[in-house]
């Protein structure tokens, strides 16, 4: 199963955030895809307009704390050093996606429905 689908219609691209098991928390894998498609997007004549939204009822709450205490940050736990890089290497992916929401050139919507808490409220209103 896909973390963020992709469609375009009629010159609008919507990216839905697609982790409802676990309110569409943001972890590492979707952040970097939704930096991708966002980089794609904005070099693609036939997007107009990109709408973000979440699957099944929820926006999105935020981090994904679970995703970071399991040390699932790409960090080797018996290495402090590496455990530190990663964690930089996650909050400037996490920058990363928040400037390309809030530079790119095409309008840009939130769609929503539900929680929308921490990250997830911050993502929402990058265009603000």
């Amino acid at each position: 199963m896909s973390e963020l689908l992709e469609s375009l219609e009629d010159g609008v691209l919507t990216l839905t955030i697609n982790r409802p098991h676990a309110h569409n928390t943001l972890n590492q894998s979707l952040s970097a895809a939704l930096s991708d498609a966002l980089v794609r997007a904005q070099d693609n004549a036939d997007v107009r307009c990109i709408v973000l939204t979440g699957a099944g009822g929820v926006f999105s709450a935020g981090g994904d704390v679970n995703d970071q205490a399991s040390g699932n940050i790409g960090g080797d736990e018996t290495d402090p050093e590496a455990a530190q890089a990663a964690m930089v290497k996650t909050i400037r992916d996490g920058m990363e996606m928040s400037r390309l929401l809030r530079e790119v050139p095409k309008p840009t919507l939130a769609v929503i429905s539900g929680a929308a808490a921490g990250a997830g409220l911050a993502r929402a209103i990058q265009k603000s």
